[in-house]
């Protein structure tokens, strides 16, 4: 699988990154940073709930979809309290189906006021990766039969990609570069700046050639939208192609272009591909699809807390 997968994003920026996403949706539910007691400051719960009072709750699935998110709901709750317990009662990836809801899948005991003030962020977080989970895995239930891998784009809330990134992943999808460092990503606007494709690829390759220290030059992909730009590609030794906006019948075409050269290229084909004309792109000799409505369009599955005292 990792030659599907560009070159990873560290364990350390990744969590920084999550870190300062959830600094944000504090500072947005709380206002501005107080040293005080009472800070992070929830209003309604300061003055309705006793501060000494401990309950319980657990968090229902009332759909039937791909739970996700599961462990920022610990990093919620530790922001508010070391006191709130949380037992998982499934794991991220597992499908819930109409049968089974409402289903209980995280039970918590703890501080009432922590419980409440963490409840609609942690939910948040959980309903939009289980839906972008729930989305991917209906792509990876039809690609996945014939080896094609389901990748994810950078068409993602800003702020929110390392987040959106894991539903993808909890749905059985395959995560694309991370950002515009990791990866050499040729698409239409470079090849039209630049003079053409064969252009754009020899100014990258003599790029990486001249900066031997960046570790990802060995990924470089080229998009390209027609077989004469496809063959530019070849005749560069391009090992990675996108065809991008093509039918499928393109794409028959283009990957015949491939055979024909008699060289090793992995094939991404993307572009208007939704779930109305997959099966269309389920061709031989492609080795990933990837879209970005895993991200840009989906549904929230509906959760909800519910309290138990």
């Amino acid at each position: 699988m990792s030659t599907l997968i560009s070159q990873k994003i560290t364990s350390e920026l990744q969590e920084e990154l999550l870190e300062k996403l959830l600094d944000l949706a504090f500072l947005e539910d709380f206002g501005a940073k107080e040293e005080s007691a009472e800070h992070p400051f929830d209003l309604t719960t300061a003055a309705t709930v006793n501060p000494n009072l401990r309950t319980r709750a657990e968090i229902l699935i009332k759909e039937p979809g791909v739970i996700a998110g599961l462990p920022f709901l610990a990093k919620v709750m530790a922001r508010l309290s070391d006191q709130v317990n949380i037992e998982l009662l499934t794991e991220d990836g597992v499908f819930i189906d109409q049968t089974q809801i409402p289903l209980a899948v995280a039970r918590l005991e703890g501080p009432a006021q922590a419980i409440l003030k963490g409840e609609r962020l942690a939910l948040n977080i959980m309903q939009r990766l289980s839906g972008i989970a729930s989305q991917t895995r209906l792509y990876t239930q039809l690609a996945s039969a014939v080896g094609i891998a389901i990748l994810d784009t950078r068409k993602t809330t800003p702020g929110l990609r390392v987040l959106e990134r894991y539903g993808v992943r909890a749905g059985g999808g395959t995560n694309h570069r991370f950002g515009l460092f990791d990866a050499i990503l040729i698409k239409d606007n470079h090849v039209k700046i630049a003079g053409g494709v064969k252009e754009a690829a020899a100014a990258a390759q003599n790029y990486l050639q001249n900066h031997p220290h960046i570790k990802m030059s060995q990924i470089m992909e080229v998009e390209v939208s027609t077989l004469a730009e496809l063959k530019s590609a070849q005749e560069l030794g391009v090992k990675r192609v996108l065809l991008d906006n093509m039918t499928p019948d393109m794409v028959q075409k283009a990957i015949q272009q491939i055979s024909d050269g008699d060289s090793e290229c992995f094939v991404e084909v993307s572009g208007g591909i939704n779930l109305s004309n997959l099966k269309s792109y389920l061709i031989n000799g492609v080795d990933a699809i990837s879209t970005g409505a895993l991200t840009h369009s989906v549904k929230n599955i509906d959760l909800s807390l519910e309290f138990l005292d």
